[in-house]
């Protein structure tokens, strides 16, 4: 996670940061090198394709929205451009922050969360203890993650009051549980929410992971969860990024990105709007990214005509190029997974 370098205490460098003066805000890219094989692929390639089978089908067959009139829902820009079309979804670009963002439509959304053949598949046994054996040791991190900015920001990293969006994993739910972070611990928008505590108000901590690119009106969410934090609590979240290589390199073809999941694909500026907007400061924006490289690696045919450049340099570069070059994208802030930090202002 952001604040840890290396896996199994290898340190490779020392932490790279920059504080943006006119902000304070904390924008610390530090990076890791992850040991070959230590960490499984992130998804089981069976469990994944039937996954987004469900989604392909249920994309193609939803009403889509063509000409977009709301503006961006980051800046609020009316002007866009379509960037790329997947699954029949369009997928435009913000001119002025540089935000993607997919032409759903808002009820079909509400549909797709209810979809029960995905909820069933998410739910059964195999998913679940497939997900949690592939990504035990990146959940640790990430409590750790918790732990550090709580006691940074916070002065306190125990007894929280936890409000947690869209989590759906049985295992990553008993982790946060039994971290000694939760004083008590509610979860909200999710297929496992008949494990939700008592209603929790005035929260400490609103976590978020991996949830908020799935909103269709991000700014009315976060003016919930801006009700829900007591003053000074602290949003965690993670996101994919538009800006990151991988998604503006492969666009459509990028495997991982796919609409009803990865609905709002902002950039740092567009985040920082909304958030200002929603009443929170920024205190950290960081891409810890690790997969970037690999997703093109992985996916380089795809291009040979749309990138020359990088087709050539993934081509020809060896391990230590490769490792480099996520390591420049990771500190440069251009990788396509974000983790982001604000506070509640008064």
């Amino acid at each position: 996670m952001p604040w840890k370098i290396g896996w199994e205490q290898k340190l490779t460098r020392q932490p790279a940061y920059r504080i943006r003066k006119e902000s304070k805000m904390f924008t610390s890219f530090d990076y890791y090198e992850q040991a070959e094989k230590l960490v499984p692929p992130l998804k089981n390639p069976s469990l994944f394709e039937r996954e987004q089978n469900i989604i392909k089908n249920f994309a193609e067959s939803a009403h889509t929205v063509e000409d977009w009139n709301t503006g961006c829902p980051f800046c609020k820009e009316k002007e866009y451009k379509l960037f790329f079309t997947k699954w029949k979804v369009p997928y435009y670009k913000c001119p002025n922050c540089f935000s993607i963002y997919a032409g759903i439509d808002g009820e079909e959304l509400k549909r797709y969360k209810k979809n029960e053949a995905l909820a069933a598949l998410r739910l059964d046994w195999e998913y679940q203890s497939d997900t949690s054996n592939r990504r035990t040791i990146l959940w640790n991190d990430l409590l750790d993650w918790y732990r550090f900015r709580c006691f940074r920001y916070l002065g306190k990293n125990q007894n929280l009051k936890i409000l947690d969006f869209g989590t759906r994993y049985r295992e990553l739910i008993r982790l946060i549980k039994n971290s000694g972070l939760v004083h008590s611990y509610e979860l909200r928008n999710s297929i496992l929410s008949i494990n939700a505590d008592e209603k929790t108000e005035s929260a400490d901590v609103v976590l978020c992971m991996d949830y908020i690119q799935m909103e269709f009106v991000p700014l009315q969410f976060l003016k919930e969860v801006h009700k829900s934090l007591k003053d000074n609590g602290l949003l965690f979240f993670s996101i994919r990024m538009g800006s990151g290589i991988d998604v503006l390199a492969l666009k459509e073809n990028n495997k991982s990105i796919f609409p009803y999941e990865f609905n709002l694909l902002p950039t740092p500026k567009g985040l920082r709007i909304l958030l200002e907007q929603a009443g929170f400061e920024v205190l950290e924006l960081t891409t810890p990214g690790t997969m970037d490289v690999s997703y093109l690696h992985e996916q380089v045919n795809s291009l040979e005509n749309e990138n020359a450049f990088l087709y050539y340099f993934l081509k020809t570069a060896g391990a230590a190029e490769l490792a480099e070059f996520q390591r420049f994208l990771q500190k440069s802030g251009l990788s396509s997974y974000a983790q982001l930090v604000a506070r509640k202002e008064k």
